[in-house]
């Protein structure tokens, strides 16, 4: 699944009533980076970090450092077969599309010990584009929990803004620990918890932009602090779980359970993340047999098979 990022998006259409600034100290100790330590996501989270005196100052230093030195790949956007979506791909290239940034900052974070989770959804695109019916332009971002709350972010977005001379003078990042209410005009997520509201915006009222939103009531401090209190790889496939819930794609709901399986087998042998991947894949399997997805049965099947499969293997090779 791609990830598309419109370098046609109107930011100035929509400015944010909150944006982080960045102070002068992080700046220059992230631009000391060495490059010797720049493919390894550890070593360098670790140095970014270093030069931080708060949480918050670290979530400002990895996402000026992203936005700075990872491209935009558009030949990933043309391409459905090419991806970098590990933080170890997007280092080694230097380019990633939105998911890839992502990536790279939540994987900073948990070197760092700050919860940080990547929100899939898509963004609102220019008027040329929503005319054409190009408006569902699928996109990545993320939440973290960062000085006892839960704040989001578009480091990918923020990449655009560094390259303009504006951001030298203020050192304003508009996309970095934006108010939600301004975020939810830009960014609709597929969970809407990660709206961060009590009253989330429902894709009608995101694609029209209604100035009037319905009342909802969301729990989203009971949503939210769940998160605190369970395992991860439960909270993920519950984020799966409740994206399917609102957007009724059962295609992309097991492809999706199918990419987190992937992500806690593959990589570097963790024998407790190898467990949880068995664990994602069969509920995978589970799902695909509760939703008779009969024709996406032949599709899917074989890769969730493959990761079983794969999984087992490693922790009998580890043994």
């Amino acid at each position: 699944m791609r990830y598309l990022f419109s370098i046609a998006f109107s930011f100035s259409t929509f400015l944010c009533g909150f944006s982080a600034s960045i102070p002068d100290h992080l700046i220059q100790h992230a631009d000391s980076a060495q490059k010797s330590i720049q493919l390894n996501h550890q070593r360098l989270s670790k140095f970014l970090a270093s030069g931080a005196n708060t949480e918050e100052e670290k979530v400002l230093i990895f996402s000026y450092w992203i936005a700075k030195n990872i491209k935009y790949d558009l030949r990933e956007v043309k391409d459905q077969h090419r991806t970098n979506k590990t933080a170890y791909e997007v280092l080694r290239n230097k380019k990633a599309v939105c998911e890839g940034y992502s990536i790279l900052f939540q994987q900073f974070c948990e070197n760092e010990g700050i919860e940080a989770y990547t929100v899939y959804g898509h963004g609102y695109g220019n008027l040329i584009r929503r005319s054409l019916n190009l408006y569902h332009l699928r996109h990545a971002w993320n939440a973290v929990y960062v000085s006892g709350e839960w704040q989001i972010l578009d480091v990918t977005w923020a990449a655009s803004e560094i390259k303009h001379g504006d951001f030298k003078k203020t050192h304003q990042f508009k996309w970095i620990l934006t108010e939600p209410e301004e975020f939810s005009k830009t960014h609709y997520p597929n969970d809407p918890r990660w709206q961060l509201l009590k009253n989330p915006r429902s894709k009608k009222e995101f694609w029209n932009q209604s100035e009037t939103i319905s009342e909802k009531n969301y729990p989203i401090d009971d949503s939210l602090n769940i998160l605190l209190s369970r395992e991860r790889y439960l909270n993920e496939v519950a984020i799966c779980a409740s994206a399917y819930a609102e957007q009724h794609d059962e295609q992309t709901y097991i492809k999706n359970l199918i990419h987190l399986g992937w992500s806690y087998v593959g990589g570097s042998f963790d024998a407790v993340k190898v467990s949880q991947g068995i664990q994602i894949f069969s509920f995978a399997d589970a799902e695909l047999e509760r939703l008779r997805l009969v024709l996406e049965n032949i599709i899917y099947q074989p890769n969730i098979d493959k990761g079983l499969c794969t999984a087992e293997q490693r922790l009998q090779d580890k043994q």
